[in-house]
């Protein structure tokens, strides 16, 4: 991944700030939920800051950075006007940065759209994956009118939304196969292409494998030469008749 990378998405999360209540009518309202849901309303805002805190260390002003630390940025107050400008001052800097980010592979992905195949496109451009759940990955045999050595994998992913809906992607020519921990039951988050080479393509897709800890954060990328892309409420089953397969790390040519 180039563009939607693990360090991008934490970073992202850093800056997905609290959004405080407005008024104290509206917050007096939150307080009255949280009894009647049985919950400590304070108790859970302090949870919140906790489990944000390593991100929010790691990439947000020294300043916001303290007034999370002294619970001046706990959702469970109205925030002073200088914790607030502060936060608006974050998230417009994030936004400006994603923006950027996004008219990046944006052009790049303009400058190599001609050299794609007609696989690769829709897999780009029509192919809604995010939060989507990888339900199967296999290697099926070659297709010989493509390729004839035994180097060269085809291999399938298959993706569910909530078992209403799927995909099945079909890659052939592939000559790598790459990603952190084992890809099944992970969820889809952000996707990318590129070329790789003369001949072939580079596919890559952040993943999260929803165990909610700090390793949760997954990256898979293929490169092949050509991709079949089927969709629609028939692949959505999470009951695959096929057995799918773990692999090592990468396929060498």
């Amino acid at each position: 991944m180039k563009y939607w990378t693990k360090k991008v998405y934490e970073e992202m999360q850093a800056f997905g700030l609290p959004g405080f209540y407005e008024t104290e009518a509206e917050l007096e309202e939150a307080r009255q939920w949280a009894i009647e849901d049985g919950h400590d309303f304070v108790e859970r805002a302090i949870e919140y800051n906790e489990y944000r805190m390593p991100l929010w260390e790691q990439y947000l002003p020294r300043e916001l950075v303290e007034y999370a630390r002294n619970h001046q940025m706990l959702t469970c107050y109205l925030p002073e006007p200088k914790v607030l400008q502060a936060m608006q001052h974050a998230k417009q800097y994030w936004e400006d940065k994603w923006i950027g980010l996004c008219n990046q592979y944006a052009q790049q992905y303009q400058s190599i759209l001609n050299q794609l195949p007609a696989g690769a496109i829709e897999l780009q451009e029509n192919c809604h994956i995010h939060d989507a759940k990888i339900i199967a990955v296999r290697e099926l045999p070659n297709n010989q009118q493509i390729h004839n050595t035994e180097s060269y994998k085809t291999i399938e992913i298959r993706l569910a939304h909530d078992s209403e809906y799927g995909y099945r992607f079909t890659f052939e020519g592939v000559t790598q196969f790459i990603y952190d921990v084992d890809i099944l039951n992970n969820i889809c988050l952000y996707k990318e292409i590129d070329r790789e080479g003369e001949q072939h393509f580079a596919f890559g897709m952040l993943l999260c494998n929803a165990k909610g800890t700090q390793d949760s954060m997954n990256q898979m990328s293929i490169v092949f030469q050509s991709v079949t892309v089927e969709q629609g409420t028939h692949l959505g089953a999470t009951n695959c008749s096929h057995a799918s397969k773990s692999y090592g790390l990468s396929f060498g040519n």
